[in-house]
């Protein structure tokens, strides 16, 4: 008997637990002028980025990626946490939520491939562009988590993040968006903080991150046209 009363009450948990998330979520099954919008400067980010990267690393660019790998080391657990958003198995993982919340299998599809599509999106532009990473361009750079080599623009956990943020964010209500988009900004913060990236590496990241995102967004409103409603 106290194993059911047990059992019961942790269903009822997890149903108004679900249930109050599902409130936090719109359909989000249109394509609006906002995406249209973020499209457009989603290739000016990344074509403007790609642009400066290739011509070197500017005054401005060293001096900020100073003053963000030189801090408290505090700082270094909060963000390894949020960094991890950049991660693929952990942005499809969300994506997969999300669409089961929706109860939405086109949305459960759309919302992992669009991650793991980001990722390797971001192999060839590195090779493209050959930009390498902070200390292989002979840069003082605190590598925290250890050394880091390679090529660096752009970074692919801020284009992993900022796909993710773009694909879910139109299936959230409106006062969490932004929360959203600031967790992306922060996962490529994160990634200069350690040592990984380069400023620009992060923004050339996240103007593929939104574009590739985008891309998710059309491919899913295309798929669910014949979809019924989203209910309680």
């Amino acid at each position: 008997m106290t194993y059911d009363r047990q059992r019961d009450a942790a269903m009822e948990v997890v149903a108004v637990t679900t249930g109050a998330l599902r409130r936090r979520l719109r359909s989000g099954r249109r394509w609006t002028r906002g995406d249209a919008i973020r499209v457009v400067v989603a290739l000016v980010v990344l074509a403007v980025g790609w642009a400066l990267a290739r011509s070197g690393v500017p005054d401005w660019e060293r001096r900020l990626f100073r003053f963000i790998n030189t801090g408290n080391g505090f700082w270094y657990r909060p963000l390894w946490l949020i960094m991890q958003l950049g991660n693929v198995a952990v942005a499809a993982g969300a994506g997969l939520i999300v669409g089961a919340l929706l109860r939405s299998w086109r949305v459960c599809l759309i919302a992992v491939l669009t991650p793991i599509a980001a990722w390797y999106a971001a192999l060839p532009v590195k090779e493209w562009v050959g930009r390498l990473r902070p200390g292989d361009l002979g840069l003082s750079a605190v590598e925290r988590g250890g050394q880091i080599h390679g090529l660096g623009f752009v970074s692919g956990h801020a284009t992993v993040a900022w796909a993710l943020a773009t694909m879910l964010a139109p299936h959230l209500i409106p006062r969490l968006r932004p929360v959203v988009y600031g967790l992306a900004a922060l996962v490529g913060l994160a990634r200069i903080y350690v040592g990984a990236h380069m400023p620009l590496d992060v923004i050339g990241g996240a103007g593929l991150g939104i574009l590739m995102g985008e891309i998710g967004r059309r491919t899913e409103v295309r798929l669910r046209r014949s979809e019924p409603a989203l209910t309680p």
